[in-house]
């Protein structure tokens, strides 16, 4: 192959690529809804960004002991039924395939 046929061919690469932009992996939101002892609360997030499959963790502390509820490649929610009366705090966890937390 020549020299310009190499030049022309490298050129058509360089004019058909276009780069991909990856946004950072994001929780944009997330919400607890319910409050009563013996029923469910809903958690949610809303996750943005990143690379392939999210692996979602939700969790809990109450009394300074955390509680991991579920960690799940799909899910983007849980449902939880607390046993007892306290402050929950709330945690969502989310890893991308490139190992990337938030």
């Amino acid at each position: 192959m020549s020299s310009d046929k190499i030049a022309q061919w490298y050129e058509s690469l360089v004019d058909d690529y276009k780069p991909i932009e990856i946004k950072p992996l994001d929780i944009t939101s997330f919400k607890a809804s319910g409050n009563t002892v013996g029923e469910n609360v809903r958690l949610d997030a809303m996750i943005t960004g990143g690379t392939g499959q999210y692996s979602v963790t939700f969790s809990y502390i109450l009394n300074g002991i955390e509680t991991v509820l579920s960690n799940d490649y799909l899910l983007t929610y849980d449902l939880f039924m607390p046993t007892e009366e306290g402050t929950y705090d709330f945690i969502v966890s989310v890893k991308d395939s490139n190992g990337y937390v938030v």
